[in-house]
């Protein structure tokens, strides 16, 4: 069956549903009438004026769709006139019309594998499936535009609900502090909402507002207030201000959150900080370290009994002559002249360390490195049982 298509895409074909039953193929003449008072079809046979009450809707049908229904009886009831309409359908443009005629195509020839793979069939398993029928069968969901497994959508799912439901405590908590730190008529109201919170999804809210906090008074209630959730990130925070923030107020808040949960997970965070390039900060993670009283931060503290630090240091003026003597290790000296800032690194013992040790093992060395480790390691050496027989 040869089937053409020579009409304008342009043209259009409207149906005129009549109120009184019945209806009129053909192309509406007096589009721009305003306000409708009739209807002037042309149709096949010549032209129809309707008036507008005796029309009840009007369908426009493009010229694709009229050529359609013009050629469609002489397709033949067949798989292959289905096949060929179908072929059509595509290329005019059709595409629901493409499907219903590959569907009928299956009711004559259930096997056709062109039909088949049209509508988007696969050959699995010895028999035609749908890839939807197929996922599903596999226990995938459609989700968003693509296949997921029922437990995948559930975490993503939840997740953004955390999001929104950690974007309102950001709002809360800083609504809050501000009626706090601005003394307003809420503010033991706001203290008793921080004291009262308990959701973990305010974490990471509040270990942002305490990153940007300037009162250390209020800091103090951020760090309660995050203690009491016990989250990983709150054990990060507390970590940080250990060893960072410069009250010690907030520090020893923090180390008491540590010790009251998760001491243990963060060792290695305030490990870290004894190598750090500030002495005093050396210092408060292993006062930390101390605090806790895990042992197995001894190697660590040992090493961190005294590090080296770099420092910038003035030596004389512009116009002005510095002379010193430098030791060449023989007792003698060696004249040295200059002036200006001078980089100079210097090795200094770290008190924090020391008294980290002390409270941990209960014994005390001083800043001998090397005494600490041959007794750590003497420690940690099992006894050899006297196998010998007298």
């Amino acid at each position: 069956m040869a089937i053409g298509f020579t009409a304008s895409n342009g043209a259009r074909a409207e149906v005129f549903v009549l109120t009184q039953g019945g209806r009129i193929e053909g192309r509406l003449v007096n589009a721009d009438q305003q306000p409708r008072a009739t209807y002037v079809v042309a149709t096949i046979t010549g032209e129809v004026t309707l008036a507008a009450d005796q029309v009840e809707e009007v369908i426009s049908k493009t010229a694709a769709e009229a050529r359609y229904e013009e050629i469609l009886p002489r397709m033949p009831a067949s798989a292959e006139g289905n096949l060929k309409m179908a072929t059509w359908c595509e290329r005019i443009g059709l595409p629901e019309l493409r499907r219903r005629h590959l569907e009928k195509v299956l009711e004559y020839d259930p096997e056709n594998k062109e039909a088949r793979y049209a509508l988007g069939f696969s050959f699995l398993d010895g028999q035609w499936v749908r890839p939807d029928e197929f996922m599903e069968s596999r226990g995938y969901v459609r989700y968003r535009g693509s296949w997921r497994l029922p437990q995948e959508v559930a975490l993503e799912e939840a997740a953004e609900s955390a999001e929104v439901r950690e974007k309102e405590w950001r709002k809360q908590i800083k609504m809050w502090r501000g009626w706090i730190v601005k003394g307003r008529s809420q503010a033991d109201e706001g203290l008793r909402n921080l004291r009262q919170l308990d959701d973990p999804v305010a974490a990471a809210g509040l270990a942002d507002l305490i990153g940007e906090e300037e009162f250390p008074q209020m800091r103090v209630i951020l760090v309660e207030t995050l203690g009491r959730l016990k989250t990983p990130l709150g054990i990060a925070t507390f970590a940080k201000l250990a060893a960072e923030d410069p009250d010690p107020k907030v520090r020893d808040v923090a180390i008491d959150q540590l010790i009251a949960f998760g001491g243990e997970r963060a060792i290695p965070l305030l490990v870290n900080y004894l190598t750090d390039k500030d002495n005093v900060v050396v210092n408060r993670a292993a006062v930390a370290l101390g605090s806790i009283g895990d042992p197995s931060a001894t190697v660590a503290l040992i090493d961190a009994l005294s590090t080296k630090h770099k420092f910038i240091i003035q030596t004389g003026g512009v116009g002005n002559s510095n002379a010193g003597f430098s030791n060449d290790g023989a007792g003698g000296g060696t004249f040295s002249q200059g002036g200006g800032p001078k980089l100079v690194e210097t090795e200094l013992p770290n008190r924090g360390a020391l008294d980290a040790l002390t409270a941990i093992h209960r014994v005390n060395f001083q800043y001998d490195k090397q005494r600490w480790k041959d007794w750590y390691a003497q420690q940690r050496t099992p006894e050899v049982p006297n196998l010998r027989r007298d």
